[in-house]
């Protein structure tokens, strides 16, 4: 029952053959967790990254029982947890985007289009995520409808900084440029 084992030592040397024979053995799990994620391919992409990584970093002598089983346990575990990962890093995205996109098109306002309990869970996301000054000059501009060239005069930075400044929260936020336009 010890073949699993013996298959990851064996790839930890570099053996292309053993790697490919482990992502096919794992291929089930990551097909049910690609599936899950909408078939979506930079899912399955990052699950097989994740599966060679611990692969290659696993230690079996740290585990208490180094079998089969556990091994295989610890496997599925680090993948799970990476669709957990994926999943958690998409929703937060998806709620800046649409967030982003509401301040854009103007809908905030709108109480059809705009749950204003949504609109504070989106707020703290955004905050837990940017510095103070980030955030400040991300709200004045997206959500206040400030120009750089006013929150400049406000803050008493120059207008680079404030659009530096800018550019780093939307980057942080993983924001597409087109949306912010500003």
């Amino acid at each position: 029952m010890e073949e699993l084992i013996k298959q990851i030592s064996k790839a930890k040397t570099g053996d292309q053959n053993t790697i490919q024979s482990l992502i096919e053995m794992f291929t089930p799990l990551i097909n049910k967790y690609t599936k899950a994620a909408h078939w979506d391919e930079d899912t399955r992409s990052e699950l097989i990254l994740t599966l060679i990584e611990v692969i290659h970093k696993m230690d079996i002598d740290s585990f208490k029982t180094p079998n089969d089983y556990a091994v295989l346990k610890y496997i599925k575990r680090s993948i799970v947890n990476k669709y957990i990962q994926i999943n958690k890093d998409n929703a937060i995205i998806n709620l800046i985007e649409e967030y982003a996109e509401n301040i854009y098109y103007g809908e905030r306002n709108n109480p059809d289009l705009y749950d204003e309990y949504r609109f504070i869970a989106l707020n703290e996301t955004i905050r837990s995520l940017l510095t103070n000054k980030e955030y400040y000059c991300f709200i004045m501009i997206y959500d206040y409808g400030y120009s750089p060239a006013e929150v400049a005069r406000i803050t008493g930075v120059s207008r680079q900084t404030i659009h530096e400044t800018k550019r780093r929260a939307v980057d942080k936020l993983n924001l597409s440029s087109t949306i912010l336009t500003n």
